[in-house]
Formats: C-alpha cells, sequence, structure tokens
C-alpha cells in the first residue's frame, strides 16, 4: 500500500471499506485492505507520507484490533501485521509534529536498518552491480539490441563503487547502469556512457570526451582499451593491433576483439580457478565459457 497515494479524506475508506452511500460517488460497497488482508500481512510503503487523520485510523486498529466500514455501524474483528517502511527519519518528524510518537512506537516493534549505498562495504556494492547488471541483460532487447551481451569493464565497475551516492541509492545507480546501456551500441559499457555528473565526479578534470560509438578519436580508445592493455603487458603482439588502430582507421570490433582475446589468454594463464577469471574480468561464467569458443581457448 502506498500512502501517499491516499487523499487524506478517503483514507479510512481505503483502510477500513465503506458501505454504499456512505459519500457521495460510494454507489457501492467497499471492502478494506485490513479486512482484505486479515490472519495476513499489510505493507505500508512511505508510511512517512500518511496524513494525522490517517496515522489516528492506523493507529485505532493496530491497538484494538478493531476498524468499522465508513458509514457502517458493524464493527470488524481484524488479525494483521503491519511491515511499513520510510527513507525519511520518523524520530525527526516526531520532533516535527507531523509524525505520531505513539504510533512510532508500535511500528518500531522490531526495527530493519537498510543501510544507504554509501554506508554499504564494497563487497555489497560490488554484488548489487553484479546483480544489476544480470538484470539488465535480460532486459538487452529494450535497450542495447546489437550486443548479444551488456557488459560492464572494470574501469565503469570502479567508478561505481567509488561514487558518492546520493539520496536516489539503488534507483540511481539502476538509472546510471540503464543510461550507459542506452549509448553503449555494441554493449560494452565504458567510462564515456557514464551520466555527465557520475563522470565529473569521479574523473575530477579528465577530459573524457565524447560518448563512444564507431568514430572513436585516440583519446576514445586509448580510455577504453586502458585497464585491458595493462593486463597483458607491453611486449604482446596485441600492443602491435592497437598501435594501428591508433593511427589509422581499423574497424573498433576488430581491434576490441583482438585485445579481448589477448586479455582472456592472459587471465586463464594467471588465474588457476575459472571462478577467479570472470571475476577478474567483471563478466558472468556463461559469458566466459562463450568467449572460450568463441577464441578456441
Amino acid at each position: 500500500v502506498n500512502c501517499g497515494a491516499f487523499a487524506s479524506n478517503l483514507i479510512e475508506s481505503e483502510f477500513f471499506g465503506h458501505v454504499k452511500g456512505a459519500y457521495t460517488g460510494a454507489t457501492n460497497s467497499r471492502i478494506g485492505i485490513f479486512q482484505q488482508a486479515n490472519n495476513g500481512w499489510v505493507f505500508l510503503d512511505e508510511v512517512a507520507n500518511l496524513s494525522l487523520a490517517g496515522q489516528s485510523a492506523l493507529l485505532r486498529v493496530l491497538e484494538t484490533g478493531e476498524c468499522r466500514p465508513v458509514g457502517s455501524n458493524r464493527t470488524d474483528h481484524v488479525n494483521v501485521r503491519i511491515l511499513a517502511a520510510t527513507n525519511v527519519d520518523l524520530d525527526q518528524k516526531v520532533l516535527d509534529g507531523s509524525f505520531r510518537g505513539d504510533l512510532l512506537q508500535r511500528l518500531k516493534t522490531y526495527e530493519i536498518y537498510l543501510p544507504p549505498l554509501r554506508e554499504r562495504s564494497r563487497t555489497e556494492v560490488n554484488d548489487l552491480i553484479d546483480h544489476l547488471m544480470g538484470r539488465l541483460n535480460k532486459l538487452k532487447k529494450k535497450v542495447c539490441a546489437n550486443a548479444d551481451e551488456i557488459i560492464m569493464t572494470p574501469e565503469v565497475r570502479k567508478v561505481f563503487l567509488e561514487y558518492e551516492w546520493g539520496k536516489g541509492n539503488i534507483r540511481e545507480m539502476w538509472n546510471a547502469i540503464q543510461a550507459c546501456a542506452v549509448e553503449a551500441e555494441e554493449g560494452l559499457l565504458t567510462v564515456f556512457h557514464l551520466p555527465k555528473s557520475i563522470r565529473l565526479s569521479c574523473m575530477g578534470n579528465l577530459e573524457v570526451g565524447q560518448p563512444v560509438n564507431q568514430d572513436l578519436d585516440d583519446i576514445g580508445k586509448k580510455r577504453i582499451l586502458g585497464d585491458q592493455l595493462s593486463m597483458v603487458g607491453a611486449g604482446h603482439p596485441v600492443m602491435d593491433v592497437v598501435q594501428t588502430a591508433l593511427g589509422n582507421d581499423v574497424p573498433l570490433n576488430h581491434v576490441l576483439a583482438e585485445v579481448e582475446k589477448a586479455v582472456l589468454e592472459a587471465s586463464l594463464k594467471r588465474h588457476d580457478r575459472r571462478s577467479d577469471v570472470y571475476a577478474a574480468l567483471g563478466i558472468s561464467r556463461s559469458s566466459l565459457n562463450q568467449k572460450k569458443q568463441k577464441y578456441q581457448l
């Protein structure tokens, strides 16, 4: 139940129902949320948005276990457990006088604090990024139809791990990932695809240029390939391919494929366990197997 979606004069009708003719427009009787949830749960989302009238109605049913449909003389007994959520400090709202202290005490029988992204460990944020990337790949036909798989470069992952996420929290991160995917026609999320506010916040005065496309300039190619090339070493033959690409017009897909193959070979030699390989490269297990088959590694 979204508590912010109800008009204050209709909150009791929504919670406890009403009988026909209880008020103008009540052409039929209606069962309330609490009667429908009898012997079950009611989830009150954004409970801080409840009006004072709604808070009083909620407190009454919590204390007595009884509710009365609007316009009725009948009292219904309900057995309902309440799960309430909010992203604001209810203790402060009590001090402000916009939330009832007695209702807050009833709701705080058991409290679960979910820390915002900025308070979470890098491991937790990294796991969340993996989850959101998996979610994104299920939607890839809508956001990046040309890609077999949408992949986040280690450089972008580092930016996400270090960025000071604000009030948007997970929604902000999810929107940023989707924004990257919309820009990344080939399915490779790079720093050039990041929203400007995030890019500038994490990269300082670095000139990152325009979003990447098939007409990358030299700086763009260097930034995209930087993390990957650092894994293979200066003497690797793939460096010749990159140097050629920087000085001539070479199809980007060809360059990225050569670098990808070289990075995979280097990582497979470096790590004994396959789980360490796909974790280090920021790809899924299935993606690693597909790439190994593609490059016959």
